[in-house]
């Protein structure tokens, strides 16, 4: 914990080339989510400010909250541990606030825990993505809720980078996050299309993987 008072580890949440997947609601409805700017606290070291958007359908809504260090483990057994790089978690409380002029707008709050690496040579941190490509990689896991304002709705919310956490029958993948084909039309056939298809050449791929990587948020 000390270390993390004393450094910056806000690149750790900035939303990068992997873009996160996520579901709200019972029925697995796909959510986009892309964090732009994370900024740490002049007071207090162990709080980040955080702006973003998140996307459902065609409904855009920008937030702003935070994110909250509670606690940092290391791995003494970790993969990657040598004198130079340590291997750890950090779990940590987020809540972030949806633009209220904006419709169908609510709170997301939950836990977030995130993989990294300390250097201490460079007295830096850095996300953990090197086994990106392989079988089950994941990090960045937000579990929680969306709640609207007024109390009226409260969904399960989760997204992560790689898979979702528990994302229960949505996900059919062994090694790669592989949504299930009843799901398709609650936001995933593009995915699908896109990344998992037997054809990636057609026509109907290539379209997918435009709209996949459209920058939905500027």
């Amino acid at each position: 914990m000390k270390i993390m008072k004393r450094i910056e580890v806000s690149e750790l949440w900035r939303s990068h080339e992997d873009r996160p997947l996520g579901y709200i609601g019972k029925d697995f409805e796909r959510i986009y989510i892309h964090i732009h700017s994370v900024t740490k606290d002049p007071i207090d070291p162990l709080l980040y400010h955080v702006q973003g958007k998140s996307r459902v359908k065609k409904n855009i809504t920008s937030f702003t909250g935070y994110i909250r260090i509670g606690k940092v483990e290391d791995y003494p057994d970790g993969e990657f541990n040598s004198a130079d790089t340590i291997e750890g978690k950090i779990t940590a409380h987020y809540e972030f606030s949806e633009d209220c002029k904006e419709k169908h707008c609510g709170i997301f709050s939950g836990t977030l825990t995130t993989d990294f690496f300390y250097v201490p040579s460079k007295d830096s941190v850095y996300y953990d993505d090197l086994m990106g490509g392989a079988d089950g990689y994941c990090n960045n896991m937000y579990h929680g809720t969306w709640e609207s304002y007024d109390k009226t709705i409260n969904h399960v919310c989760n997204w992560g980078d790689g898979r979702i956490p528990e994302s229960g029958d949505l996900d059919m993948g062994a090694g790669e996050f592989y949504p299930q084909k009843k799901y398709y039309s609650h936001g995933w056939r593009s995915y699908a299309e896109a990344f998992l298809s037997n054809t990636p050449d057609s026509k109907e791929s290539q379209a997918a993987r435009s709209k996949e990587m459209e920058e939905w948020w500027k």
